[in-house]
């Protein structure tokens, strides 16, 4: 469950790969403790999922993003400029190091079954401009969203039909 804004490149990319390692579903929300005594802890789906914290999503082998979601991209930046990026001075080895990670965000989205999309509409969006909210729309374009997690999360199967039901997708190549 994603409710962030955001973080470091090489970072989310490594915390997503090993989410996708341990098979874990992702979803964007935020957990909400008890109030009162006798009520219980619960998740809200109003929450946000922020810059790198979006390809972090991608990661979930089944993923999840509720309509009161906000799901927000932009550039990747150096981080010690962002804040008056349009301002600061870059050298070649600057450039370099943020075309490099560009490099490999893009084979991670590809590795996680994203799409071109995802980079069109994240690299589109400078640091010194508001971010990107994705549409419902895009977030089926860019794969962020593949609405099965709530099966999964809804009531018990009998471990028979789980097990079955994973073993077709699986031969299927659908993870």
């Amino acid at each position: 469950m994603l409710n962030s804004s955001g973080g470091s490149v090489n970072h989310a990319i490594a915390l997503g790969r090993r989410f996708r390692e341990l098979g874990m579903l992702t979803t964007v929300g935020a957990s909400v403790p008890a109030a009162t005594r006798g009520e219980r802890p619960h998740v809200s789906p109003e929450a946000y999922c922020e810059s790198m914290r979006v390809f972090l999503l991608l990661s979930g082998k089944s993923r999840h993003v509720p309509q009161e979601a906000h799901v927000r991209v932009h550039q990747i930046w150096m981080g010690d400029r962002a804040e008056n990026a349009r301002a600061a001075s870059y050298s070649a080895d600057d450039v370099m190091i943020v075309e490099r990670d560009v490099g490999r965000l893009a084979k991670y989205t590809f590795d996680m079954g994203g799409t071109g999309d995802l980079l069109a509409l994240s690299l589109n969006v400078p640091p010194w401009e508001d971010l990107h909210e994705l549409s419902g729309e895009e977030l089926r374009l860019t794969n962020l969203s593949t609405g099965g997690i709530d099966a999964q999360l809804g009531s018990p199967q009998p471990a028979l039909n789980r097990f079955a039901s994973s073993a077709t997708s699986s031969s299927r190549g659908q993870e």
